[in-house]
């Protein structure tokens, strides 16, 4: 497959409604001002959440139907061979119109027979309400049966790391680390495409856990305190700021003031932008396909191009294997 035939692609979200929220993602996602969605899934193969190409030749297309044309063109030849040729990313935005469910997810298993992938968490806050908080990992120290207690009683909350928010904030959630956020967040989302969540606390007291699902909690928790569970990005290079490295994925901010070009003779996978701010273009080694991103709007570049230019003033959210 000839790498100038495909990509990149602008990308349409998968876009979740919720009637009664206090408010939406019209703004951001540029959408009719009466909208209630509160959910945009960006990229995503995941069933029921399947995220499409919103123009070119391609449109219309999802992002696993890129995948059964492209393989590894798309993904990468080393993420083909560690993840399979299922899409291995998922990113949403979210605007949490209530305080979303405590919940931990499980980490990567393998029994010899079977290797299970766990849910690492990106967190990039995009705004946040005055006195908003994220409550991600633990402020004291418990053993794996006071947790079960705590989570059974619901005094859990009252261990909970609780960490004010600013635009800009950046958590990397590992697996086993208890995280949730309070209502009328703008959130980026960028996490591994697992279903595998299991919820410790509601704050709507609607729901209680089982001891069965507070054992299973406990098996998978991370019980250490730390000082701090926000992320600092790393000291930036070129406009280029390292955001978080988990087990799976790379996530990085991008400042373009002006023409920009990457090289990507190496990475062997995919990327993903989100622009955050301002009006970027992108285009890769095919001069016919220049896509604009505005603030709000996202695309997905394939592995096999070789070189990624961007123009304009913007900031930009990038997320590779």
């Amino acid at each position: 497959m000839s790498d100038k035939s495909i990509g990149p692609w602008k990308l349409g979200a998968y876009l979740v409604d919720e009637k009664n929220a206090p408010n939406s993602l019209a703004c951001y996602k540029h959408l009719a001002p009466d909208s209630h969605v509160v959910e945009s899934w960006e990229l995503s193969a995941m069933q029921n959440s399947r995220s499409t190409v919103c123009q070119g030749i391609h449109s219309g297309k999802t992002i696993a139907d890129l995948v059964e044309l492209f393989g590894e063109d798309l993904l990468g030849h080393a993420v083909v061979e560690k993840y399979g040729k299922g899409f291995p990313l998922a990113v949403k935005i979210i605007l949490s119109s209530g305080y979303s469910p405590l919940s931990v997810h499980p980490a990567d298993s393998d029994d010899g027979e079977c290797h299970t992938r766990g849910r690492d968490d990106f967190w990039y806050v995009l705004d946040a309400p005055k006195g908003a908080e994220a409550y991600v990992g633990l402020n004291a120290s418990v053993s794996a049966e006071e947790f079960v207690d705590k989570v059974l009683d619901r005094s859990i909350i009252d261990i909970m790391s609780h960490t004010a928010l600013a635009p800009g904030d950046v958590f990397h959630i590992p697996a086993g680390r208890v995280h949730g956020i309070s209502k009328g967040v703008l959130l980026m989302e960028i996490f591994d495409p697992t279903v595998d969540v299991c919820e410790i606390y509601d704050f709507k007291e609607g729901r209680s856990i089982s001891r069965d699902e507070a054992l299973r909690a406990s098996e998978m928790v991370e019980l250490a305190v730390l000082p701090s569970y926000r992320t600092e990005p790393e000291t930036p290079v070129d406009g280029v700021e390292g955001l978080s490295h988990t087990r799976h994925f790379s996530v990085e901010r991008i400042s373009i003031s002006g023409p920009k070009t990457f090289f990507n003779y190496m990475a062997d996978t995919f990327h993903f932008y989100h622009c955050i701010s301002g009006e970027v273009t992108l285009r890769t080694d095919s001069e016919s396909s220049v896509i604009t991103l505005r603030g709000g709007e996202s695309a997905l570049v394939p592995a096999v191009a070789r070189r990624i230019r961007f123009d304009g003033e913007g900031t930009l959210i990038s997320a590779f294997m």
